[in-house]
Order: structure tokens, then sequence, then C-alpha cells
């Protein structure tokens, strides 16, 4: 039960706790000693307290930013993909503000990023519109470096590594935006 508390100490820290730990072992006898520790490392899990850094796991197992980002994420209005029986795919969204107060900023919320490829965003806007932006900055490098259509496949597999960089990177927070990608 010590390890995960020494981890989470400073440098200092673990020096004044390896210093109390020599005082304990010079002032009580050893089969005192487990007992001794064993209160000391729990006193976290009785007190309730964790770290609330981005990539810390709550005692529940939980991101924090990422259930926010996931709330927000849900709470964009729906995207629909119908598909055709020409093997064709129909995206639409209806235009719902959710108040009389908020003027639409006029950016689309579908963008083609190749010719047989389009992707659609949900959720927090300004988010949707860095992912859609980073989708097509992947098409077109691929298209200039082997002169072809990025496949679905690589275009998937980056933007989930990008989606991945964002909720662990420092500074930054996880995009609260859901992205539909059709081919």
């Amino acid at each position: 039960k010590m390890m995960p508390t020494m981890l989470r100490l400073s440098l200092l820290q673990r020096s004044a706790f390896l210093a109390f730990i020599l005082q304990l072992t010079i002032t009580f006898a050893p089969h005192q000693l487990p007992s001794l520790l064993c209160d000391a490392a729990t006193i976290d899990s009785i007190e309730g307290r964790h770290s609330y850094s981005l990539t810390t796991f709550d005692p529940d197992g939980k991101l924090g930013q990422v259930e926010r980002a996931n709330i927000a994420a849900s709470l964009g209005s729906p995207i629909f993909a119908i598909c055709t029986d020409d093997g064709g795919v129909i995206l639409a969204a209806p235009q719902m503000l959710p108040s009389p107060f908020i003027i639409d900023d006029g950016t689309s919320r579908f963008a083609t990023i190749t010719p047989s490829i389009v992707v659609s965003h949900s959720g927090i806007s300004a988010d949707g519109r860095v992912l859609m932006a980073a989708a097509q900055r992947l098409a077109i490098e691929h298209a200039y470096t082997f002169d072809e259509p990025i496949p679905m496949e690589l275009l998937l597999q980056q933007m989930s590594l990008l989606m991945q960089e964002y909720t662990m990177k420092p500074a930054s927070r996880p995009f609260g935006s859901t992205l539909v990608v059709a081919e």
C-alpha cells in the first residue's frame, strides 16, 4: 500500500518520508512498524482525496474531463446518416438553435475531405471545426505526398490519435464534439 503513496510525493516529500521511516525504525520495535505504515499509507483513501489532473483516474476509474467532453458532445444537435440503395450516404442535420438570442455563425457542420469522404460534427462547434480542419489537413498532406486520396482507415486512425493526444496533452482538454464520417 505504500508504493502508490510514494509515487505521488515530490522529491522533498520523499526524503522527509524516508527520514520519518528511519526515525520509526529507531523508535519502535520491528513488529510494530507494519500497522503504523499501513495507517499512514491509507490516509489519502480515508479522506477521499485524489489528483484532479487531466490524465489521472478518479477512484471510480473515470477521467473527469473526458466525462464532461462526452456530455458536451451529446448535447449537440443530431446528425442523420441514411444509406441509399446504390451505396451512397445522405447526411442531414436539423438547424436547431437552443435560443432565439443565439445567432447562427454560418459555419457549415459538413465538410468534404476527399471526393468520396464527408465529415460532419455535433457538439461544441469550435471543437468540431478544429477536428474537421485537421481531417482536411490530413487528406491534403496525404494526397500531396502519395498522389492518391487518403484511405478511410488511415483517416480514422489519424483522427483518433489526434483526439487521444488532446485528451492527454498538458494545457489542453478533450474535444467536446463527435464526428460522423461517411464514405
